[in-house]
């Protein structure tokens, strides 16, 4: 399933049998788990003209395990794979940004 929000208690189901999952009923209060596709970090609080040299951990990140979305507003890269930071600010070099 997709969910559109969450609380600590509850999901709003927006689609059931997401990503080639077979859509089931759950029971009231029947644990469920969470399966996680992708890791999105939104890296402006609007589009931009490129982004650089993406940087996980300092390391340069294999343009394998992610896409840039520069045009989006906001813009976001979308890993993958989980990453091995949680705050990419200081790891990448968006150009025409203050270093």
């Amino acid at each position: 399933m997709t969910y559109s929000s969450r609380t600590a208690s509850a999901f709003t189901i927006s689609q059931r049998g997401a990503d080639g999952t077979t859509a089931a009923e759950h029971l009231n209060q029947e644990e469920i788990a969470e399966h996680v596709t992708d890791f999105t970090y939104l890296v402006a609080g609007h589009a931009l003209s490129a982004i650089a040299n993406v940087k996980v951990a300092g390391l340069p990140a294999p343009a394998s395990i992610y896409t840039a979305y520069p045009a989006l507003n906001p813009a976001r890269i979308v890993f993958s794979e989980k990453t091995l930071c949680t705050g990419l600010r200081q790891g990448f070099h968006v150009p025409g940004d203050a270093v």
